[in-house]
């Protein structure tokens, strides 16, 4: 299915409501959901609005488990860190369960890092 937005502001709302209704489906048959997270620059404005109202209110997030497709070989302290920026923009601003949020380390050797994960 093909979905043409106007804007980046119109992608935005339309995932934030997708991903907001697939964590609803999936917990009301499941007692948590996985939800795998992606970096850099294209998801800040959809984590900002799920951390807004009404999102934030919607989604269960003590029962997310959060992961990343990807992340950067650079320290957390880093710009470029994928998982820094969403807890900049979205798991800093939500309830979700510290240990429910699983890191990619990036204080090791990436090829130990992806053994680790």
């Amino acid at each position: 299915m093909l979905h043409i937005l106007s804007d980046p502001a119109a992608v935005s709302a339309a995932l934030a409501e997708w991903i907001t209704q697939t964590i609803e489906k999936v917990l009301q048959k499941k007692d948590r959901c996985t939800w795998v997270l992606t970096g850099g620059n294209s998801p800040k404005a959809l984590y900002e609005l799920l951390a807004a109202s009404p999102y934030r209110e919607r989604i269960a997030w003590e029962k997310l488990h959060i992961f990343w497709g990807d992340e950067r070989a650079v320290p957390f302290a880093d710009s470029r860190n994928n998982a820094a920026m969403a807890y900049a923009h979205l798991l800093s601003k939500v309830p979700v369960i510290p240990e429910h949020v699983h890191v990619m380390r990036t204080d090791i050797a990436p090829e130990q890092s992806a053994l680790e994960y």
